[in-house]
C-alpha cells in the first residue's frame, strides 16, 4: 500500500512592526480561522482495478497570539522659551506660589512630589542650577542622606538673586525645600504669616551684638511642624536702653519645608540646629526673656509697624 499526505496552507500572512521607545522588533500576525483542511489520498492496488479513496479531515489550526506590549513612559518636552519669558513664569510663581499652600512651594509637596516629575520643568527655567551629591553634603549640612539641587535666577526688580533648593532622598522624593529672601517677601511678611497660620508652637531667637561695625543683628525662627515648615527672619535691630528693638516690618523669611506628616516640633528643632556649615545652634525660646511670650510676640507683630524690645545682658 502506498500513502501520499498533502497538506494546505493560508496564504494571508500579515507583519506589523512594532516602534516601542528607541527599540524597534518585528512580529507576524495570522489571522485567525476556524480550520485548516488535511487531505489524506489513501491508494489501494489491486491487480485488476484501483480505488482511490479520500478522506477529508478537519485539523485545529495553531494560532499565533501577539506578544502584549510593554507600556513605556512618554518623556514630557517643555516648550523652549526665551529669557524673558523664563522669567515671567518664574516671577509668576513668587506672586502665587503655583497655587497652593505651605509646605507646598510653586506646586511642589515635600513628601509627595518625584523628582523626575518637575526637574525637566525646573531646567527649562532656570538661569542657573547646579547639583550637590550626599558625599558633597556630608560636612556641610545636616540632611546628609540627601542630595541638593540649586536654582537661582536674576530678576531686575530684585538686588538679590532669586534662590530655591530641593533636597531629594534615595527613593527620588523631594523631602525639603529650601527658599529665602526675595523670594518670600511678597507672600510671607511676619504680619501675613500670623494672620494665615496663627501663632507658632515654637520662637528661637539669636541676638548677635559683637561686631566689629558696632551694629546689631536678630535672627527670628518661627517653627509650624502642624504645617511642615520653619519661618526664619533676619536683620539689623537697634538698641535702645539696654534693649534690642526688634522690628520685622516688610522682610520676608528663609522658609524650610518639609512633610507635616514626619515632622515633629523635635525634629523641626534637628532641621535648624545647624546652619548651612554645621555650626551648632541652641538658640533660647521666647519664653526665656522677661515679659515675653509667643502669644505676646505673635500679638505686637501682627502689625506691620510692630516692634518687640528683647532684654541684652
Amino acid at each position: 500500500m502506498m500513502v501520499a499526505k498533502l497538506s494546505g496552507y493560508s496564504s494571508n500572512v500579515v507583519v506589523t512592526i512594532f516602534l516601542i521607545a528607541f527599540c524597534a522588533g518585528a512580529c507576524s500576525n495570522i489571522p485567525e480561522q476556524a480550520s485548516t483542511q488535511t487531505i489524506e489520498v489513501v491508494a489501494t492496488d489491486l491487480p485488476e482495478t484501483s480505488t482511490a479513496t479520500v478522506v477529508v479531515v478537519d485539523t485545529p489550526t495553531t494560532v499565533l497570539e501577539e506578544p502584549e506590549s510593554t507600556p513605556t513612559a512618554t518623556p514630557i518636552v517643555y516648550p523652549t522659551m526665551s529669557v524673558e519669558e523664563a522669567k515671567d513664569v518664574v516671577r509668576a510663581l513668587i506672586a502665587n506660589n503655583g497655587g497652593c499652600d505651605l509646605p507646598c512651594w510653586w506646586g511642589i509637596t515635600p513628601g509627595d512630589t518625584l523628582w523626575s516629575d518637575v526637574e525637566p520643568y525646573l531646567i527649562s527655567i532656570a538661569d542657573e542650577f547646579s547639583y550637590f551629591s550626599q558625599s558633597d553634603l556630608q560636612e556641610m549640612y545636616i540632611w546628609a542622606h540627601l542630595d541638593l539641587y540649586h536654582f537661582s535666577w536674576k530678576l531686575d526688580e530684585f538686588q538679590r538673586d532669586i534662590s530655591v533648593g530641593f533636597y531629594v532622598n534615595p527613593d527620588g522624593v523631594v523631602e525639603v525645600i529650601g527658599s529665602g529672601v526675595p523670594t518670600t517677601q511678597k507672600n510671607f511678611q511676619i504680619s501675613q504669616l500670623l494672620l494665615d497660620f496663627g501663632n507658632p508652637e515654637e520662637i528661637k531667637v539669636d541676638l548677635l551684638t559683637e561686631f566689629a561695625g558696632g551694629g546689631v543683628y536678630y535672627n527670628l525662627e518661627l517653627f509650624y511642624p502642624g504645617h511642615g515648615f520653619v519661618a526664619a527672619y533676619e536683620g539689623e535691630g537697634k538698641v535702645v536702653e539696654n534693649k534690642m528693638s526688634v522690628c520685622v516690618g516688610d522682610t520676608g523669611p528663609s522658609l524650610y519645608m518639609r512633610s507635616p506628616k514626619c515632622l515633629s516640633l523635635n525634629s523641626l528643632f534637628q532641621l535648624k540646629q545647624r546652619d548651612g556649615w554645621g555650626a551648632s545652634r541652641n538658640l533660647p525660646s521666647i519664653n526665656e526673656f522677661p515679659e515675653l511670650s509667643i502669644e505676646s510676640f505673635a500679638e505686637i507683630m501682627k502689625d506691620p509697624s510692630g516692634c518687640v524690645f528683647f532684654p541684652l545682658e
